[in-house]
């Protein structure tokens, strides 16, 4: 069994070849919209830093195209806080 994990030492950041791996390996399945889904989780995960959790809970009502500002989602965020990203 391992030790629980030392809340004062940061996770490490996933290394952005492992990410373009998952990405090619979703566009290998762009013909299902799972492949489509699960490229665009993964790429606004890698982008934003987002919980699971707050990734879990977004919808299309919280994408908006803001002109001259690009996409801008509105997510939940700690405490239920909603931030812009």
């Amino acid at each position: 069994m391992r030790d629980p994990p030392d809340p004062l030492r940061p996770t490490p950041a996933v290394d952005r070849k492992v990410v373009e791996a998952m990405v090619r390996a979703c566009r290998e399945d762009l013909d299902r919209l799972a492949g489509a889904r699960d490229e665009a989780i993964i790429k606004v995960a890698y982008a934003t830093g987002l919980r699971r959790s707050s990734i879990a809970a977004l919808s299309w009502s919280a994408v908006t195209v803001a002109p001259g500002a690009g996409v801008v989602v509105r997510v939940k965020v700690k405490r239920g806080r909603l931030q812009d990203i």
